[in-house]
C-alpha cells in the first residue's frame, strides 16, 4: 500500500472485484465504497486514530 493513488483517468465499475484477488502489482488500482460494522466497544479503545473515519452530515 505504498503505491501512488490515480490522479486522471478514472472510470467507475458495477462489476463485483474481490480486493484479495487483486495482485499487488496490478496495472489496475481500485477505491471501494463499503458499508461495515465497526462495533462500539472499539470506538474508545481506537479514538485517536479511527479505522474507519466518515462523514456524517
Amino acid at each position: 500500500m505504498s503505491q501512488n493513488l490515480s490522479t486522471y483517468d478514472f472510470s467507475y465499475t458495477d462489476e463485483y472485484v474481490n480486493f484479495m484477488d487483486v495482485p499487488d502489482d496490478s496495472d489496475i488500482s481500485y477505491i471501494f465504497a463499503v458499508d461495515l460494522e465497526y462495533p462500539d466497544e472499539l470506538h474508545d479503545l481506537q479514538n485517536c486514530y479511527p479505522l474507519a473515519p466518515e462523514k456524517i452530515e
